[in-house]
């Protein structure tokens, strides 16, 4: 069975989208406090909410990478660069 190695570079990237998420999250939770009138204390009493919200927006923005590589895996697939090159030639 073979090894699995990811890169540094990837694992940091993915820590700092995750970041991301949690600062998207915490935002979310200002804005929400701020909107309702809410008492400031709630920044630290909810942060299990904001760190359950930045997982799922993290899970949500993985989805969309997926579907997102997906096409871009059928548009390779469909579109040969070796029949476009040489159509760009004839004409």
């Amino acid at each position: 069975m073979k090894d699995l190695t990811i890169k540094a570079s990837s694992i940091i990237r993915e820590l700092l989208i995750f970041a991301g998420m949690l600062v998207a999250a915490f935002l979310t939770n200002v804005y929400a406090i701020w909107v309702h009138d809410g008492q400031w204390g709630e920044l630290i009493s909810q942060l299990h909410i904001v760190l359950l919200l930045s997982v799922v927006y993290y899970v949500l923005l993985v989805v969309i990478r997926l579907i997102i590589r997906g096409i871009m895996l059928l548009v390779k697939r469909f579109v040969n660069p070796d029949m476009q090159n040489k159509r760009e030639a004839t004409e």
